[in-house]
Protein backbone atom coordinates (compact mmCIF):
# COMPACT_ATOMS: atom_id res chain seq x y z
CA UNK A 1 0.00 0.00 0.00
CA UNK A 2 2.92 2.33 0.53
CA UNK A 3 4.85 1.57 -2.10
CA UNK A 4 1.25 2.27 -4.52
CA UNK A 5 1.47 6.00 -2.42
CA UNK A 6 5.02 6.75 -3.07
CA UNK A 7 4.48 5.48 -6.96
CA UNK A 8 1.38 8.06 -7.30
CA UNK A 9 3.23 11.02 -5.92
CA UNK A 10 6.23 10.20 -8.18
CA UNK A 11 4.11 9.96 -11.04
CA UNK A 12 1.90 12.90 -9.78
CA UNK A 13 5.41 14.82 -9.53
CA UNK A 14 6.44 13.74 -12.91
CA UNK A 15 3.30 15.10 -14.95
CA UNK A 16 4.11 18.39 -12.82
CA UNK A 17 7.22 18.52 -13.83
CA UNK A 18 6.82 17.94 -17.80
CA UNK A 19 3.83 20.47 -17.76
CA UNK A 20 6.09 23.59 -16.03
CA UNK A 21 9.18 23.07 -18.22
CA UNK A 22 6.97 23.34 -20.89
CA UNK A 23 5.26 26.50 -19.43
CA UNK A 24 8.15 27.55 -18.54
CA UNK A 25 9.61 27.44 -22.23
CA UNK A 26 7.09 28.68 -23.94
CA UNK A 27 6.29 31.70 -21.95
CA UNK A 28 9.88 32.89 -21.73
CA UNK A 29 10.18 33.05 -25.23
CA UNK A 30 6.90 34.96 -25.13
CA UNK A 31 8.16 37.28 -22.28
CA UNK A 32 11.63 37.46 -23.97
CA UNK A 33 10.22 38.89 -27.65
CA UNK A 34 7.89 41.22 -26.06
CA UNK A 35 10.37 42.42 -23.38
CA UNK A 36 7.59 41.85 -20.84
CA UNK A 37 8.73 41.61 -17.38
CA UNK A 38 5.01 40.12 -16.18
CA UNK A 39 5.30 36.90 -18.55
CA UNK A 40 9.08 36.53 -17.85
CA UNK A 41 8.25 36.71 -14.00
CA UNK A 42 5.23 33.91 -14.71
CA UNK A 43 7.99 31.71 -16.48
CA UNK A 44 10.21 32.35 -13.28
CA UNK A 45 7.17 31.11 -11.09
CA UNK A 46 6.34 28.18 -13.35
CA UNK A 47 9.84 27.32 -12.88
CA UNK A 48 9.65 27.28 -9.01
CA UNK A 49 6.83 24.75 -9.52
CA UNK A 50 9.55 22.18 -11.46
CA UNK A 51 11.63 22.65 -8.44
CA UNK A 52 8.90 22.25 -6.02
CA UNK A 53 8.22 18.88 -7.94
CA UNK A 54 11.74 17.42 -7.85
CA UNK A 55 11.74 18.21 -3.88
CA UNK A 56 8.22 16.25 -3.88
CA UNK A 57 9.80 13.34 -5.47
CA UNK A 58 13.10 13.68 -3.05
CA UNK A 59 11.28 14.16 0.22
CA UNK A 60 8.84 11.35 -0.80
CA UNK A 61 11.72 9.25 -1.77
CA UNK A 62 13.07 10.23 1.81
CA UNK A 63 9.93 9.70 3.78
CA UNK A 64 9.59 6.03 2.61
CA UNK A 65 12.68 4.58 3.91
CA UNK A 66 12.77 2.07 6.74
CA UNK A 67 13.19 2.86 10.61
CA UNK A 68 16.18 2.20 11.91
CA UNK A 69 18.25 2.84 15.35
CA UNK A 70 19.09 6.04 14.39
CA UNK A 71 15.39 6.71 13.44
CA UNK A 72 12.97 4.03 15.26
CA UNK A 73 9.82 5.57 14.03
CA UNK A 74 11.23 5.86 10.09
CA UNK A 75 11.18 9.46 7.75
CA UNK A 76 7.61 9.91 7.57
CA UNK A 77 7.90 13.52 8.92
CA UNK A 78 10.41 14.55 6.02
CA UNK A 79 7.17 14.78 3.66
CA UNK A 80 6.47 18.25 6.01
CA UNK A 81 10.49 19.60 5.76
CA UNK A 82 9.19 18.98 2.07
CA UNK A 83 6.25 21.07 2.16
CA UNK A 84 7.85 23.54 3.93
CA UNK A 85 10.38 23.95 0.80
CA UNK A 86 7.62 24.28 -1.10
CA UNK A 87 6.32 27.24 0.76
CA UNK A 88 9.52 28.82 0.46
CA UNK A 89 9.77 28.75 -3.08
CA UNK A 90 6.04 30.20 -3.29
CA UNK A 91 7.47 33.07 -0.99
CA UNK A 92 10.39 33.54 -2.87
CA UNK A 93 8.23 33.54 -6.23
CA UNK A 94 5.80 36.31 -4.82
CA UNK A 95 8.42 38.48 -3.33
CA UNK A 96 10.86 38.62 -6.51
CA UNK A 97 7.16 39.08 -8.60
CA UNK A 98 6.98 42.20 -6.55
CA UNK A 99 10.55 43.28 -6.31
CA UNK A 100 10.40 43.04 -10.45
CA UNK A 101 7.24 44.63 -10.94
CA UNK A 102 8.22 47.69 -9.33
CA UNK A 103 11.28 48.05 -11.24
CA UNK A 104 9.10 47.68 -14.13
CA UNK A 105 7.05 50.35 -12.98
CA UNK A 106 10.47 52.68 -12.22
CA UNK A 107 11.26 52.02 -15.96
CA UNK A 108 7.78 52.94 -17.10
CA UNK A 109 8.11 56.44 -15.35
CA UNK A 110 11.48 57.35 -16.02
CA UNK A 111 11.94 55.70 -19.87
CA UNK A 112 8.19 55.17 -20.63
CA UNK A 113 9.35 51.47 -21.95
CA UNK A 114 5.82 49.09 -22.64
CA UNK A 115 5.89 45.64 -24.14
CA UNK A 116 4.94 44.82 -27.54
CA UNK A 117 2.62 41.97 -27.38
CA UNK A 118 1.34 39.71 -30.87
CA UNK A 119 -1.80 37.98 -30.92
CA UNK A 120 -0.15 34.46 -30.68
CA UNK A 121 1.01 36.17 -27.10
CA UNK A 122 -2.41 36.02 -25.67
CA UNK A 123 -3.27 32.42 -27.49
CA UNK A 124 0.10 31.02 -25.74
CA UNK A 125 -0.90 32.79 -22.12
CA UNK A 126 -4.35 31.83 -22.54
CA UNK A 127 -3.37 28.21 -23.37
CA UNK A 128 -0.53 28.38 -20.81
CA UNK A 129 -3.66 29.22 -17.95
CA UNK A 130 -6.03 26.24 -18.91
CA UNK A 131 -2.63 23.57 -18.79
CA UNK A 132 -2.05 25.73 -15.17
CA UNK A 133 -5.29 25.21 -13.74
CA UNK A 134 -5.87 21.37 -14.90
CA UNK A 135 -2.28 20.54 -13.06
CA UNK A 136 -3.37 22.77 -9.97
CA UNK A 137 -7.15 20.66 -10.20
CA UNK A 138 -5.06 17.92 -10.77
CA UNK A 139 -2.27 17.93 -7.74
CA UNK A 140 -5.35 18.70 -5.36
CA UNK A 141 -6.98 15.84 -5.86
CA UNK A 142 -4.38 13.66 -6.00
CA UNK A 143 -3.18 15.34 -2.63
CA UNK A 144 -6.26 14.93 -0.58
CA UNK A 145 -6.60 11.15 -2.67
CA UNK A 146 -2.98 10.23 -1.29
CA UNK A 147 -3.12 12.14 1.81
CA UNK A 148 0.13 13.90 0.69
CA UNK A 149 0.81 17.88 2.07
CA UNK A 150 3.56 18.33 -0.50
CA UNK A 151 1.24 17.45 -3.18
CA UNK A 152 -2.01 19.53 -1.58
CA UNK A 153 1.18 22.38 -1.39
CA UNK A 154 1.86 22.40 -5.09
CA UNK A 155 -1.52 22.42 -6.32
CA UNK A 156 -2.45 25.61 -4.13
CA UNK A 157 0.69 26.81 -5.82
CA UNK A 158 -0.76 25.77 -9.40
CA UNK A 159 -4.05 27.43 -8.77
CA UNK A 160 -2.72 30.40 -7.22
CA UNK A 161 -0.39 30.59 -10.66
CA UNK A 162 -3.40 30.04 -13.02
CA UNK A 163 -4.91 33.62 -11.44
CA UNK A 164 -1.43 35.13 -11.64
CA UNK A 165 -1.48 33.83 -15.45
CA UNK A 166 -5.20 35.47 -15.50
CA UNK A 167 -3.62 39.57 -14.65
CA UNK A 168 -1.07 38.74 -16.78
CA UNK A 169 -3.61 38.15 -19.87
CA UNK A 170 -5.57 41.01 -18.77
CA UNK A 171 -2.50 42.79 -18.51
CA UNK A 172 -1.44 42.00 -22.61
CA UNK A 173 -4.88 42.55 -23.72
CA UNK A 174 -5.13 46.17 -21.92
CA UNK A 175 -1.20 47.25 -23.25
CA UNK A 176 -2.03 45.77 -26.64
CA UNK A 177 -5.48 47.43 -27.79
CA UNK A 178 -5.59 50.46 -25.48
CA UNK A 179 -2.04 51.11 -24.65
CA UNK A 180 -2.10 51.63 -20.91
CA UNK A 181 0.45 50.21 -18.86
CA UNK A 182 -0.42 47.81 -16.50
CA UNK A 183 1.24 44.61 -15.53
CA UNK A 184 3.65 46.49 -13.25
CA UNK A 185 0.72 46.93 -10.90
CA UNK A 186 -0.67 43.48 -11.62
CA UNK A 187 2.30 41.83 -10.62
CA UNK A 188 2.25 43.60 -7.45
CA UNK A 189 -1.26 43.01 -6.65
CA UNK A 190 -0.61 39.10 -7.51
CA UNK A 191 2.67 39.02 -5.97
CA UNK A 192 0.96 39.62 -3.01
CA UNK A 193 -1.80 37.13 -3.26
CA UNK A 194 1.30 34.24 -3.89
CA UNK A 195 3.21 35.11 -0.78
CA UNK A 196 -0.25 34.74 1.09
CA UNK A 197 -0.63 31.13 -0.16
CA UNK A 198 2.85 30.51 0.49
CA UNK A 199 2.14 31.25 4.28
CA UNK A 200 -1.00 29.32 4.81
CA UNK A 201 1.09 26.43 3.45
CA UNK A 202 3.93 26.81 5.60
CA UNK A 203 1.90 27.40 8.47
CA UNK A 204 -0.12 23.65 7.69
CA UNK A 205 3.24 22.19 6.87
CA UNK A 206 5.13 23.21 10.62
CA UNK A 207 1.84 22.59 12.28
CA UNK A 208 2.01 18.90 11.20
CA UNK A 209 5.30 18.80 12.26
CA UNK A 210 4.73 19.82 15.63
CA UNK A 211 1.94 17.96 15.60
CA UNK A 212 -1.83 18.18 14.80
CA UNK A 213 -5.02 17.74 16.69
CA UNK A 214 -6.45 14.78 14.85
CA UNK A 215 -9.77 15.19 13.06
CA UNK A 216 -13.15 14.81 14.79
CA UNK A 217 -14.41 12.13 12.24
CA UNK A 218 -10.77 10.60 12.17
CA UNK A 219 -11.10 10.01 16.06
CA UNK A 220 -14.90 8.80 16.04
CA UNK A 221 -13.51 6.21 13.21
CA UNK A 222 -10.74 4.86 15.61
CA UNK A 223 -13.22 4.84 18.81
CA UNK A 224 -16.01 2.77 16.88
CA UNK A 225 -13.05 0.70 15.86
CA UNK A 226 -12.06 0.04 18.96
CA UNK A 227 -15.20 -0.49 20.99
CA UNK A 228 -15.89 -3.08 18.37
CA UNK A 229 -12.77 -4.85 19.39
CA UNK A 230 -13.39 -4.50 22.96
CA UNK A 231 -17.37 -5.78 22.25
CA UNK A 232 -15.88 -8.85 20.06
CA UNK A 233 -13.22 -9.32 22.74
CA UNK A 234 -15.70 -9.71 25.95
CA UNK A 235 -17.78 -12.06 23.38
CA UNK A 236 -14.89 -14.61 23.12
CA UNK A 237 -14.41 -14.21 26.66
CA UNK A 238 -18.25 -14.74 27.63
CA UNK A 239 -18.27 -17.72 25.07
CA UNK A 240 -15.04 -19.28 26.80
CA UNK A 241 -16.11 -18.85 30.34
CA UNK A 242 -19.45 -20.56 29.24
CA UNK A 243 -18.13 -23.10 27.70
CA UNK A 244 -16.11 -24.05 30.78
CA UNK A 245 -18.36 -23.79 33.05
CA UNK A 246 -20.49 -26.82 30.99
Amino acid sequence: MQQNREKEIIKTSFVGIIGNILLVTFKAIVGLLANSISIIMDAINNFTDALSSIITIIGTKLSNKKPNKKHPYGYGRIEYITSTLIAMLILFAGFMAIYESINSIIDYFKNGTMPHFEIYSIIIISIAIIIKLLIGLYFRHKGNKLNSEALKASGLDALFDSILSVSTLVGIIIAKYLNIYTEGYLGILIGIFIIRSGFEVLKESLSSMIGDRFDKEYIRQIKEETEKIINDYKIIINYDQDFSLS
